[in-house]
């Protein structure tokens, strides 16, 4: 009696996420263009700011080089 409580205890977790986890797998096909759509979407609101962060480290370095100038200059 206790072996087949113990079998029971131990199997159940492993029939139960074998069996899950081709549920996880399958998108449908609403899930796919929403994630799809997210994802162009970070991506369009990510370049701009990208280019926005390089052409601020740009004016910073030029900021630096004018500054490093000017105290070499006095």
């Amino acid at each position: 009696m206790n072996r087949a409580i113990l079998f029971l205890l131990l199997c159940y977790p492993l029939l139960y996420t074998g069996c899950s986890g081709d549920e996880e797998k399958k998108k449908s096909s609403v899930d796919s263009f929403t994630e799809e759509t997210a994802q162009k979407a970070v991506k369009y609101i990510q370049e701009p700011l990208d280019k926005a962060r390089a052409v601020q480290q740009l004016a910073n370095e030029h900021s630096s080089e004018i500054k490093q100038t000017i105290e070499a200059e006095n």
